[in-house]
């Protein structure tokens, strides 16, 4: 005799931050700070689905150069922590390269980010431009990362 059983394992998009902090200390104006190599986020997929990644940040800066974001001053790009954490996607390429980090819209940063174990954490790097006319005092940026359901970006 045989029986069947039948399941639905519900999807799940679930996203953390395990390195959530990248401090540059003093730094100067027109000054140019990349946190590549040494200091990151770390983004890592703890769902059981793919999942693309967008991030926006606020801004930092209250010179005349970086008035809002998306800006050159201040920018974003994403590099591997383990071995294949994301595909090569186009039209709409993971930022493997820096970009203008967004400001109040969030956009892509990582195409078909993977949740199987050893493949599922990337590293995100900041760069940035002390504008010259940037008043002395603590700054500071909130960057937020978000999960959406893969897909949401064409990948062929």
């Amino acid at each position: 005799a045989e029986g069947i059983l039948n399941m639905n394992i519900t999807e799940i998009s679930s996203i953390s931050l395990p390195q959530n902090t990248i401090s540059f200390g003093t730094v100067e104006i027109t000054q140019t700070y990349d946190s590549y190599p040494s200091q990151f986020f770390v983004i890592k997929n703890d769902g059981n689905t793919i999942v693309d990644i967008e991030v926006n940040a606020t801004n930092p800066f209250l010179g005349s150069n970086c008035t809002s974001l998306p800006c050159t001053a201040y920018q974003v790009k994403v590099g591997a922590n383990e071995t294949a954490p994301y595909p090569s996607c186009s039209p709409n390429p993971t930022k493997e390269t820096y970009v203008n980090m967004p400001g109040s819209s969030p956009s892509l940063l990582i195409n078909n980010f993977n949740f199987v174990d050893n493949d599922d954490s990337a590293n995100i790097y900041i760069k940035y431009v002390v504008p010259s006319d940037e008043p002395p005092g603590s700054k500071s940026s909130t960057v937020t990362f978000w999960a959406k359901s893969a897909g949401s970006y064409s990948c062929n």
